[in-house]
């Protein structure tokens, strides 16, 4: 029963740990284009134009990253429920996990810049670019999102097999 509690609260953990990223992490991609987000985020989260511009980019990236806490953490936390005993180890396990995933998407969203700064035609308007550098950022973080699910299946194999 206490692994069970412990897997219930490692996905609320992983939830909100994706809540708060995509909040900052959407600021920043608002720094580097706000016309992405006027042309397309906003509308399609159906957010107020009157509302305060960073409440709605906390608001837009909330809504798009909340998700993917119990997406990729349920089935990374029932192969550890399966393979871990030890609820101290799964519980260290699903730190270790979590933390993984944040480091992978924050590394996506930085790769997400760089790629667009190597592609991206400097002669573009500066909205245009900015649009093009920030929707590339944004579709960095869900691929890392999909990169980090193997990677935390792998920590928790690991973890589940010792090679004592």
């Amino acid at each position: 029963m206490y692994r069970l509690k412990t897997i219930l609260a490692l996905v609320c953990f992983a939830t909100v740990t994706a809540s708060v990223f995509g909040v900052v992490n959407s600021q920043f991609i608002y720094a580097v284009g706000p016309s992405f987000f006027d042309e397309f985020v906003f509308e399609k989260y159906a957010i107020p134009e009157h509302w305060n511009e960073y409440l709605r980019v906390s608001i837009a990236g909330f809504q798009a990253a909340w998700w993917m806490g119990p997406l990729l953490s349920i089935p990374i936390f029932v192969i550890g429920f399966a393979l871990i005993e030890n609820p101290r180890r799964l519980f260290s396990a699903g730190w270790r996990a979590i933390a993984l995933a944040f480091f992978i998407a924050l590394t996506g969203s930085l790769f997400g810049y760089l790629l667009a700064y190597a592609v991206v035609p400097d002669d573009l308007v500066a909205s245009e670019k900015g649009y093009l550098y920030a929707s590339t950022m944004w579709t960095a973080v869900y691929w890392s999102g999909a990169v980090s699910l193997p990677v935390a299946l792998w920590l928790m194999f690991l973890e589940g097999n010792p090679a004592d």
